[in-house]
């Protein structure tokens, strides 16, 4: 059976190869602002909602143009994350897709306590933006974070995000 977390690992996983060959977004800023609102789309009692922020830096094209980020998530369950980490965006027109990987320092709320573990948890996300202006974009994404199987359980969180952003 093909639960949510499973597709999400598949989906992303997928993407992650193909971004090593895309060249460099041209929208690529020397600064980007982006703020998320988020739903958990896991099948279990509470859904939860949140908040998640993220601050990328230039990118550095000697090293596959990967951009540095920090990145904070907060869920209406206890569940905080902040992480120092990548990503990597590539474009097609006005649509950029990224793909991001962040190491997190996190507390995890008692209702999450059942789903993930653990004070080292791994956010990894796939967004597609579309610039409405040449600095403004706006975006949806999927997101998961999880353990990576350090420790038990680890079913992990999945998110769903609407983005706004801007780029300095």
């Amino acid at each position: 059976m093909i639960t949510s977390v499973k597709v999400m690992q598949i989906l992303i996983a997928s993407s992650a190869a193909a971004f090593v060959i895309f060249p460099e977004s041209k929208n690529n800023p020397g600064l980007s602002l982006e703020g998320s609102g988020v739903v958990s789309v896991d099948s279990h009692k509470d859904t939860s909602y949140g908040l998640d922020l993220a601050l990328k830096g230039a990118s550095m094209p000697k090293i596959l143009g990967l951009r540095p980020g920090i990145s904070f998530t907060g869920l209406s369950t206890g569940t905080y994350l902040v992480g120092i980490g990548i990503d990597k965006t590539v474009q097609l027109k006005n649509i950029d897709i990224t793909l991001s990987f962040y190491p997190s320092y996190s507390y995890i709320g008692q209702k999450d306590k059942e789903r993930i573990s653990g004070a080292l948890n791994f956010k990894t996300a796939l967004d597609i933006f579309y610039y409405v202006k040449p600095k403004f974009k706006i975006g949806l994404g999927v997101a998961h974070i999880s353990n990576g199987g350090i420790k038990k359980p680890n079913g992990g969180i999945n998110l769903i995000k609407l983005t706004a952003g801007y780029d300095f």
